[in-house]
């Protein structure tokens, strides 16, 4: 985002995206599982804050959450429901702004830069969050985390710290104090081969990867 303000900020330190989080109970059946499911080979698409404090991850085999979590409990797939709520989530968005950016069905970039111009609300981001927030929760009773920055790295990584159910602005200067410790493998788009591969070089935290040349990388 590029924006020329009377007071001179640098874009850095303008808010002009923001990354909203879906979080929440969809609709689906949910049941216990049967005991003989500790061997099951099925993977875990999704699960909830409280199935993560047990230590349970988004792909593992449900067999082995089961181990860490014995009291977890399962929700079928329920595709029509995840449609239905999803295109209530993009309608109050849009209802905002069109300057949409789609990642998933239950998550998505917003360009706000115009917005907030408009409203004159330039230097009140998380005013505009905390409405987006309270709209979409009234509509789709579902949970919504909303990250603010002026790119759309910025935002996603603001979205991280503002979960669950939260909002955050990261401005520029905050940005490159909270980039300076961050694991390199919580950048978006770096996984375990890319991840591993930093690390047998020495780099493990995004502050080391700076200090590398272009030519390097």
């Amino acid at each position: 985002v590029s924006r020329k303000e009377p007071n001179n900020k640098s874009a850095e330190d303008q808010a002009g995206n923001a990354s909203l989080s879906f979080e929440g109970k969809l609709p689906g059946k949910t049941g216990r599982l049967q005991l003989d499911s500790c061997s099951s080979l099925s993977e875990v698409a999704s699960c909830s804050y409280e199935a993560r404090a047990a230590g349970v991850r988004n792909g593992m085999f449900l067999g082995a959450a089961l181990k860490l979590c014995p009291d977890l409990l399962t929700i079928s797939y329920d595709f029509e429901g995840y449609k239905e709520v999803s295109y209530q989530l993009y309608d109050v968005v849009a209802s905002y702004s069109r300057r949409i950016e789609a990642v998933s069905c239950d998550e998505l970039f917003l360009d706000v830069t115009e917005l907030l111009r408009e409203c004159g609300a330039d230097d009140m981001p998380l005013q505009l969050a905390a409405c987006l927030r309270e709209q979409v929760t009234s509509v789709t009773r579902c949970g919504c985390s909303v990250g603010i920055g002026a790119s759309k790295l910025a935002a996603r990584l603001a979205t991280k710290l503002a979960k669950p159910h939260g909002q955050v602005h990261l401005p520029g200067h905050n940005l490159q104090q909270h980039v300076q410790t961050l694991p390199v493998r919580e950048l978006p788009g770096v996984g375990g081969s890319t991840s591993h591969r930093l690390s047998m070089a020495g780099v493990t935290l995004c502050g080391q990867l700076q200090r590398w040349s272009e030519a390097r990388l």
